[in-house]
């Protein structure tokens, strides 16, 4: 297998984050969600989140996910990225190294390498409730139906390095650029 450094001339593979505007029904030009309305009737908020049903964006850690860090020492984090039911594996590992090269970048440093990663799917379930409707002598019930949600976790533990230490670094260790990498998830 051939290993190549992010700041290497060669052409690394380039990071392409999966883009979607499933948010932007709701989603005003300042960023703020706008009410909804369908036949001139505001929908309370449990059904504009039931019709936005979408992979978690790329923000910090709230309701839904998103990501967080946890400095360990001046160059070490260890940084989480949590999905929703709706985002898949890969896109938290592009989250987490996301806020990789963000950190890193904020830090003053060139670059980061991976010392630890770790990716994990949580699993919870919902019962819809059972009614029960009683019509003379019959009784009929609906509900009592069990949906399995599936939510990736990505936590990567990065080093961050200077230009000159990333130039020194052995060749099996993989140097990301964060401004490289910061450019690329921005530019897609």
């Amino acid at each position: 297998m051939v290993v190549e450094r992010a700041f290497d001339q060669r052409s690394p593979a380039r990071l392409k984050p999966r883009t979607t505007s499933c948010h932007s029904f709701a989603m005003g030009t300042s960023g703020w969600i706008a009410p909804l309305t369908i036949f001139g009737r505001v929908l309370s908020l449990p059904l504009v989140l039931a019709l936005g049903g979408c992979a978690t964006g790329y923000h910090q850690s709230g309701f839904g996910g998103g990501y967080s860090e946890t400095q360990l020492n001046a160059r070490t984090f260890e940084v989480h990225f949590e999905g929703n039911g709706y985002t898949r594996a890969a896109e938290a590992q592009r989250g987490a190294l996301h806020r990789a090269a963000e950190l890193t970048a904020q830090s003053g440093y060139f670059g980061f390498y991976v010392v630890n990663q770790g990716t994990d799917i949580r699993t919870s379930s919902y019962t819809d409730p059972v009614n029960c409707t009683h019509i003379g002598s019959s009784t009929t019930c609906t509900g009592g139906d069990t949906t399995q949600i599936r939510k990736p976790d990505s936590s990567l533990t990065i080093s961050m390095v200077r230009q000159d230490e990333a130039a020194q670094m052995p060749p099996n260790i993989v140097i990301y650029d964060a401004r490289l990498v910061l450019a690329q998830m921005a530019g897609d």
